[in-house]
């Protein structure tokens, strides 16, 4: 057993990811700060937690996996002061990316997305997104279409009230 961080209330929520080389990456909740922090082992060493540095309140659900270029995709919740959404952010190795807006209210018109999300890529390395819509009470699946850009492709699945909850979501290519 390993502890990944012991400076804050961490790892509520937390996701781990092992690439090609064998390196483990793992993001996770700090309840102390409402983030999202990770930590990366390589050669047998964690290289010593660190922020994001996405300075919004978030993380209270999240999901991360490697791609095919070990680059590390990561999906969670964001809280903006009266919604919660989705986002999506990817580690190239030494940098994060682009913070993207999977769903908000101006996409669904729902104040309370993101339960239990889950996000896999499939064989272009395009991410795939699981969540719970706690407004509708559904699960939701939304495709990430073209690296270059944001956009989305949301597909509402025929499921009402309690079903849905503690999504999970594998691709195949």
């Amino acid at each position: 057993v390993t502890t990944v961080d012991s400076s804050c209330a961490c790892g509520s929520m937390s996701t781990i990811s092992v690439d090609s080389a064998g390196d483990v990456m793992v993001a996770y909740f700090n309840a102390d700060t409402y983030s999202i922090r990770y930590n990366i082992r390589s050669a047998g060493s964690w290289a010593g937690a660190l922020n994001t540095g996405i300075s919004t309140v978030s993380g209270e659900w999240l999901d991360g996996v490697h791609d095919s270029s070990d680059d590390f995709h990561l999906g969670f919740t964001v809280y903006s002061g009266k919604a919660t959404e989705v986002h999506y952010i990817e580690y190239s190795g030494s940098s994060w990316g682009l913070q993207y807006v999977v769903e908000d209210y101006s996409l669904a018109k729902s104040y309370d997305v993101g339960y239990f999300v889950s996000v896999d890529v499939n064989s272009f390395d395009l991410p795939r997104f699981a969540y719970y819509d706690n407004t509708y009470g559904m699960p939701m699946l939304c495709e990430m279409t073209s690296s270059s850009s944001a956009d989305y492709a949301q597909l509402e699945l025929a499921a009402y009230g309690a079903d849905g909850w503690n999504t999970s979501l594998a691709v195949d290519s």
